[in-house]
């Protein structure tokens, strides 16, 4: 693999999102949160570390060597059908159900997978951050993105059948970041980024309530950051884990209804969305993060509500961008993520093995060049996993994980996008 030393094309843009938000944390009165509330107001601190800024990372050590800089309620008809073919194809069995939502900056797409081929509905709108989707229930599926437009946070749902057209969560509900989207039994909970820098909290249960709560613990300070979270649920427990504001990783439940106090997980530092995950067996949750400094990838997992130390996924393993994580049967998970060259690379968490992690791999070979960080599901139809990533052209691609072998990609939708979330049904 040809690996060479490069500069964070993105320090220049991380500047000026640190800017914005000391200048937002300096409007508010006194001392935004507590350590456990997503630690001191911004500051320096972050626009001065290790690979922020315009740092330099390391040369000959990541993966992937440099990162280049029908009725009003339905969507719009069917614009495309895609043949996925049988396993080993590209696509995925007609048992269970898989979706995806994509978007570019004029451009929104959803897409349902059956009779072995996938379908696409274009909707009015785009979005410019990475939208999020999950399955409530076997047959019913619920989207979030942000609208450029406006910034507004708005959702889209699939009744097994068709899409509905996208809608606003509530009146002035916007959100300056990718939003977070988990089920959790019956309901289907968001979590976002405002634009004060303030986490919110929202629910879906035939409808939202709350649409835009704030995350913070009693009469505490919001929690809040530079960058959205990550959530993942346990039951009837749902984890958000969010980088704070002096740098740290933090993790806040939310019980009964009520949210409980931050905590900061010990000697982790990141400015990069997490990924988080519940897992079947064994640890119940696990937590994969870029290191602030080098971007190297780490993972902690929490079992009986106790977190492990932070360590490395693996000595070579680094990326820019956030990574995802798909949970896997008997406590396994995978791990996808976009390396510094900007193709996509996979990892099996099994527990109890040494290590914990398997060596990472490209994603298909050739492995092709992708705009954004993919996303992953499990798979459906005997499948272990399932894989969408938008390339270079601009379109939105769906590969499957099947007896250790990726199936060859096929196009979804596209061109003209530029981030993808997957889903499959429970």
């Amino acid at each position: 693999m040809n690996l060479f030393r490069t500069v964070w094309a993105s320090g220049i843009a991380g500047l000026l999102v640190a800017m914005v938000f000391a200048s937002a944390c300096a409007r508010q009165e006194g001392t935004e949160g507590s350590g456990g509330q997503g630690g001191v107001a911004w500051s320096s601190s972050v626009t001065t570390a290790a690979g922020e800024g315009g740092a330099t990372l390391p040369s000959s050590t990541g993966l992937g060597g440099a990162q280049p800089s029908t009725a009003s309620e339905v969507g719009a008809t069917t614009a495309s059908i895609s043949s996925a073919g049988s396993s080993g194809s590209g696509g995925a069995s007609s048992t269970g159900q898989l979706v995806l939502l994509a978007g570019g900056s004029k451009l929104l797409v959803g897409g349902e997978f059956h009779a072995g081929a996938w379908a696409t509905e274009s909707f009015t709108g785009a979005s410019d951050r990475a939208p999020s989707l999950a399955f409530v229930g076997p047959a019913f599926a619920l989207g979030v993105h942000r609208d450029p437009l406006k910034g507004e946070l708005q959702f889209e749902s699939f009744d097994g059948t068709s899409w509905a057209k996208p809608k606003a969560v509530g009146p002035l509900v916007t959100t300056q970041g990718a939003p977070a989207l988990a089920a959790r039994g019956n309901a289907a909970d968001v979590v976002f980024l405002g634009d004060d820098f303030k986490h919110y909290f929202g629910s879906y249960l035939g409808g939202w309530n709350p649409t835009a709560e704030l995350v913070k613990a009693g009469l505490g300070d919001a929690s809040f950051g530079p960058v959205p979270g990550a959530i993942a649920v346990v039951g009837q427990e749902l984890v958000l884990a969010f980088p704070g504001g002096n740098g740290g990783l933090f993790v806040q439940s939310r019980l009964q209804g009520a949210w409980q106090l931050a905590a900061e997980l010990p000697n982790t530092a990141t400015t990069l969305s997490p990924a988080a995950v519940g897992l079947s067996s064994g640890a119940e949750l696990l937590l994969v993060y870029a290191n602030s400094s080098d971007k190297k990838l780490m993972f902690a997992t929490r079992l009986a509500g106790a977190w492990s130390a932070a360590a490395a996924v693996e000595a070579n393993s680094f990326s820019a961008d956030p990574p995802a994580l798909a949970a896997l049967p008997n406590g396994e998970a995978l791990l996808v993520f976009r390396g510094f060259d900007t193709k996509p690379y996979t990892a099996r968490f099994v527990p109890g093995a040494t290590p914990s992690w398997s060596a990472p791999k490209p994603l298909i070979v050739p492995n092709p060049t992708v705009t954004s960080a993919p996303s992953v599901a499990p798979g459906i139809g005997g499948h272990d996993a399932e894989v969408a990533y938008v390339g270079s052209d601009g379109k939105a691609y769906h590969t499957h994980l099947a007896s250790s072998v990726w199936s060859a990609p096929v196009a979804v939708a596209g061109p003209g996008l530029l981030h993808v979330a997957i889903a499959s049904s429970p």
